[in-house]
């Protein structure tokens, strides 16, 4: 199994912490081996059992009613906070080779897929949204409607009584 470096080179002495994306100091090639932080690209049973895609999967839905609503600079910023959020638990974005070995794809092909799957089922989360503001909308006018009527009554009850 792949196991994390712990050099003490890993980052430069007085390097700062504020990079978009935390350093990897995990191998990132001919990786044998998985870590269950890691998220598995491709498809089949064994990405969609796999810990760290499970993972990556929970925060893509948590994030998908935001991305969906939000203006499209802020869409790529969710993607590579998505991202730099795996990369900080040290999982990496694996890709199996045709020898059988994992490769990391890269931050930009990691960001291009998270986007993508933060788009997958957009038109239904749309719908979903939409029904949820006019539920809240038409509460909110019986809710005012109820007061106003509520007032009437109060006030001419109160007018016949003097």
């Amino acid at each position: 199994m792949a196991t994390a470096s712990t050099s003490s080179n890993s980052a430069p002495s007085g390097a700062t912490t504020s990079q978009p994306f935390p350093e990897v100091t995990l191998p990132l090639t001919a990786i044998k081996d998985a870590l269950e932080s890691d998220v598995l690209c491709g498809r089949g049973g064994a990405a969609q059992r796999h810990p760290g895609n499970q993972h990556y999967r929970n925060l893509v839905s948590t994030n998908k009613p935001y991305y969906t609503t939000c203006p499209k600079p802020e869409k790529l910023k969710i993607s590579r906070s998505i991202v730099a959020t795996i990369r900080e638990t040290n999982g990496r974005f694996l890709e199996r080779g045709i020898d059988g070995l994992f490769y990391d794809i890269g931050d930009k092909k990691a960001v291009e897929k998270t986007s993508q799957a933060l788009r997958e089922g957009q038109p239904k989360m749309r719908k979903k949204i939409q029904a949820i503001q006019n539920h809240q909308a038409a509460s909110v006018s019986a809710s005012a409607s109820s007061a106003t009527a509520s007032a009437s009554a109060s006030a001419a009850g109160h007018r016949t009584s003097l």
